[in-house]
This record gives C-alpha cells, sequence and structure tokens, in this order.
C-alpha cells in the first residue's frame, strides 16, 4: 500500500514507504506527509497533522462467530395458497446445481440477496444470527367481506422494502407499494410466481433468481422463477453476557443507590424551570456540594450508596484502554439470578427498554440498572431500537 494523495495498493512490498505510529491500542499511518483518515464512512488521506482524531485507526481482528453468537433456525414449508394474510413467512426458491446434480435452496434477505438455508423434511433450515432478517410480511388484499382481491405485498421489516419488480431501472426493492400478483396463490398451487405490473412498459415485470451474483433481480415475466413459502419456527430464546472490566482494580470508584420514589431528590434539588445552578460552586467538607434553593446537602442523597463493578465493556477497555459502556449498545443490571440486587453489574449482548409508555426517548436501549430484561420479550410500545449513539436529529 502506498499513500499520496490517494491511497493505492502495490505489489512490492516496501517497510519504509509507510510509518506506523502506535497511541493508545491505535495506530496512525502515515507516508509523505500524509496519513490515512477516515471520514464520512470511507477511508481518505489528510495532511499528517500527528494526531487528527480522524488519522488514529483502531486494528481489529477478524474472529469467528462463536456458538454463542449463532442460532440454528427453523421454518415448516407451506403451501403459498394457505399462507394467513399478515404472517410473518419465508420466501425461498430452489435453484438447480448440475455439478452436484441437486437442488440448493435459498431465502430471500432483506436487501434481495439470496441466502443459503438447507430443506429437511417438511423444513426449510439455515444458521444465522440474533438478529432475523429473513422474515417477510405477507399482505393480502381483500374486499369489505374478506375475498381476495389477488393483490399481494411482500415487506421486509427490518430494511423496510417491499418486493417490487419493475423493469424501468431494473427496479426489485422499494420503499413504497406496489400491488404484486401471485399466480400460483390465485390458482390455489404450492408455489408461485412474483409478478407485477410495470406501467411504463406497459408488461409484467417478474422475479428472478441471479446466482452468479447471489440475488433476486427484476426481468421479463416470462423469466420469472418460483418460489414457496415458509412459516418461522421460535428459536430458542437466550440472552447472552459480556465480558466486563474490573474498574475497582484501577481505582475507579463508581457508587449508586435505588431511591423508591422522587420525593427526596425533589425536597433537596427543588428543581427550577431551567434546572440551571442547582448546586453550589463549592464542596462542604463532606465532599459534597449544597443545593443552591433549599441550602441542603446532597450527601443526604448519596449516604447510603453502594460501591459498584464491572460495568464496562472488556473488549472496549483492551483495544483502547477507554473505560466505556453505552445503554444503546447494551443492557446491564445489578439484580442477580436470585432477584436480589448485588454490587456487580451482568452486562448483556441484548438491548432493555421501558414498556409502560410510547415515546421516542424509550425507543432505544436504556439504562435501568434495577431492572432485568428476559429472553424473547420484547416492548409492545417500543419494540424496535430505532436510536443509536450515531442517530442525527431529524433523521427517520
Amino acid at each position: 500500500m502506498k499513500i499520496g494523495n490517494t491511497i493505492s495498493l502495490t505489489e512490492e512490498a516496501d517497510a519504509s514507504e509507510i510509518q506506523v505510529t502506535p497511541k493508545d491500542g491505535k495506530v496512525m499511518l502515515s507516508a509523505g506527509g500524509r496519513a490515512i483518515a477516515f471520514a464520512d464512512d470511507a477511508f481518505i488521506t489528510e495532511p499528517d497533522a500527528s494526531g487528527k482524531p480522524a488519522q488514529w485507526l483502531c486494528l481489529t481482528e477478524k474472529t469467528i462467530l462463536g456458538q454463542d453468537d449463532l442460532i440454528t433456525y427453523s421454518a415448516d414449508k407451506v403451501s403459498i395458497s394457505e399462507a394467513p394474510n399478515g404472517a410473518s413467512v419465508i420466501l425461498y426458491t430452489r435453484i438447480w446445481n448440475d455439478d452436484h446434480k441437486e437442488y440448493q435452496f435459498y431465502a430471500v434477505d432483506a436487501d434481495g440477496t439470496l441466502y443459503p438455508c438447507y430443506e429437511r423434511g417438511d423444513k426449510i433450515m439455515w444458521v444465522g444470527n440474533q438478529i432475523n432478517s429473513l422474515l417477510w410480511t405477507f399482505i393480502e388484499y381483500q374486499y369489505d367481506d374478506g375475498s381476495p382481491k389477488y393483490y399481494y405485498e411482500l415487506y421486509n421489516p427490518y430494511s423496510h422494502k417491499f418486493i417490487a419488480p419493475q423493469l424501468l431501472d431494473s427496479q426489485i426493492l422499494s420503499d413504497s407499494k406496489i400491488g404484486i400478483n401471485l399466480p400460483g396463490r390465485k390458482e390455489g398451487h404450492y408455489y408461485s410466481s412474483i409478478v407485477a405490473w410495470d406501467a411504463d412498459y406497459y408488461a409484467y415485470a417478474g422475479v428472478r433468481n441471479d446466482i452468479v451474483n447471489e440475488r433476486i433481480v427484476s426481468d421479463n415475466h416470462e423469466d420469472a422463477d418460483t418460489y414457496y413459502f415458509a412459516m418461522m419456527n421460535e428459536p430458542l430464546k437466550t440472552l447472552h453476557k459480556v465480558a466486563t472490566v474490573d474498574s475497582s482494580s484501577y481505582g475507579i470508584t463508581m457508587k449508586m443507590i435505588d431511591y423508591p420514589d422522587a420525593m427526596l431528590q425533589n425536597s433537596v434539588l427543588v428543581k427550577t424551570g431551567n434546572n440551571r445552578g442547582l448546586l453550589s460552586t463549592n464542596l462542604e467538607e463532606n465532599g459534597y456540594p449544597k443545593a443552591t434553593y433549599s441550602n441542603r446537602s446532597l450527601y443526604e442523597l448519596f449516604s447510603g450508596a453502594t460501591d459498584v463493578n464491572h460495568l464496562f465493556i472488556d473488549s472496549i477497555y483492551q483495544s483502547s484502554h477507554y473505560f466505556e459502556y453505552d445503554s444503546c449498545q447494551n443492557f446491564a443490571t445489578l439484580v442477580n439470578d436470585d432477584g436480589t440486587v448485588g454490587s456487580n453489574f451482568t452486562v448483556y449482548k441484548e438491548l432493555g427498554t421501558a414498556d409502560n409508555l410510547e415515546r421516542s426517548t424509550f425507543k432505544h436501549g436504556q439504562f435501568f440498572p434495577y431492572d432485568t430484561i428476559t429472553a424473547g420479550v420484547y416492548s409492545y410500545r417500543n419494540p424496535e431500537n430505532l436510536y443509536g449513539t450515531d442517530a442525527v436529529l431529524g433523521d427517520e
């Protein structure tokens, strides 16, 4: 690799070409007065300022997903004519492999790619991660009396895309409904092609398998392939613990207290409209400031606090030497398996949020250290993690 105004790859190794500068678990790669930087989701080069934030890069190591990271999913094969309106289905197809002289099976993923799966009797099975993006919501348009209009939608709640074949611009997925046809369902068959009317071409467009590029594509309806439905069996529900740092051994003291209600805090702080100037700028002999409006010490609020530990993520510390925890990424609790409250956090890969109110502030992971989460139980009012640490105000 050579660094100039651009980054280029070369087959000639030249150890003197790039200078590697380490710092706190990160490195800066520079040469000729320029350094590699990461900005706007891409690698670029910048004048070497020997410390601009974007120039410090993290080294990562490719790992193999362990058993705890993978789930074996299965779905029961069903007739495409019998799937009920509103069902969550796996949309799969079979492709003949002439080298192996057998059919191979693929499910359609959220972005239109073909994901390998396996036929086992009356089931379709595959191995995936914790998020199952293969689920499609099957929608049937009906008259008021419940009879079918023979127009349908296949919507993926993960990518928020509809299957929508159009010949114009080779469209296969769309953000908008289009109204697809399933001729096999209308005729009562087990499987069906997927076609849609293309007004610009005044012809039907169909969905076809492009096995070379491992995805579905749009084509003339005469070349459309056939697709099948399967309905999910629930996978084993489990939570996954995350390794944490013994931060107390590094001299970090954290204290937690579980207030039964807000009366004590309110009586001490006496909050105002703008919540500014609540505390004095001086510390008392006990190390706590006084509340400005009540003249009471904050010691009243924290005198019963318990020392806590093991909140920070070990992998982040090992890679950067930063102590970090983010409830938008991981759920943490002080509640032990037996229901007692301890002093060491248990941190999970999964997220937790409240279900008593539907509001934007609850539509991401929350910090509820005195509550627990249960595997496979999801918030009814806030079912999706819509906002993360990189969320931009106003960006849907």
